[in-house]
């Protein structure tokens, strides 16, 4: 599959969809429906749910939330980075665009993640310097980084897989899945934690997949939530990864 085989991905998917421990995920249920047929089965048998969405031949943004809520659910959010990573490869699919990773998190970061006692953007201001380029993915599984950074970093990944994706390319300021984010960070339906985990997420993604635009909508932004000082410093960061993502190496 990950060598571009359509046929070999084809088969893969359909097994799954049929004879597959996991069938009863793969058939078009809601959230709601799949979260309660996953409760039951053990993580080992929900590899197989995994495979079929990198196969990325049928509709499976419900799946990943499923999975990847469920995750966090399981290890009380200490698998946050193994959730992230397997969203990385999951953004990886020969044929299924990441975009379909930025619509779940939408849904990840309405409330499922822990928050932290002390938030600060300050801690992104050496990654926004370098506009918010992220060179490994590792990183993710060091708990000692927090949730909030930890979201800059994986934005920032998955922001790279997006500037090489085609389907982004083509639709890159009408993309629906980006609009959902944009929605919540403009209306304040996050609380005020949410609302700085997904802005740390949108600043990584949108400086390596948009970098022409970033700066622009992120700095903009109107939080309805009471954030405070918490406010201008991520409009700081904005304004380093300005200038970082012009030196050489910054974001592309």
């Amino acid at each position: 599959v990950a060598a571009g085989e359509r046929g070999a991905a084809e088969e893969i998917a359909a097994w799954e969809e049929n004879v597959g421990p996991c069938a009863g995920l793969l058939n078009g249920l809601a959230y709601s429906k799949q979260r309660e047929i996953a409760e039951d089965l053990s993580d080992e048998v929900l590899e197989h749910a995994w495979l079929w969405a990198y196969c990325g031949v049928r509709p499976r943004v419900e799946v990943l939330k499923t999975l990847s809520v469920l995750m966090l659910h399981r290890t009380q959010g200490k698998g946050l980075g193994q959730m992230l990573i397997r969203l990385l490869c999951m953004a990886r699919s020969p044929f299924a665009s990441a975009l379909d990773v930025v619509t779940a998190m939408d849904f990840i970061l309405c409330g499922c993640l822990p928050e932290e006692k002390t938030l600060s953007f300050r801690l992104l201001e050496v990654m926004a310097k370098k506009g918010f380029k992220v060179t490994s993915a590792k990183t993710l599984t060091e708990v000692k980084w927090g949730f909030l950074v930890r979201m800059a970093m994986f934005g920032s990944n998955l922001g790279r897989s997006l500037y090489a994706d085609t389907h982004f390319l083509n639709c890159r300021g009408e993309a629906k899945a980006l609009a959902l984010h944009w929605d919540a960070l403009r209306e304040g339906s996050d609380t005020a934690t949410a609302w700085c985990y997904r802005a740390a997420f949108m600043s990584g993604l949108m400086w390596n997949a948009d970098p022409r635009n970033a700066l622009g909508k992120l700095i903009a932004l109107q939080p309805t939530c009471t954030l405070g000082p918490l406010l201008d410093d991520f409009r700081n960061l904005q304004r380093h990864a300005e200038v970082g993502s012009r030196a050489p190496g910054g974001a592309p």
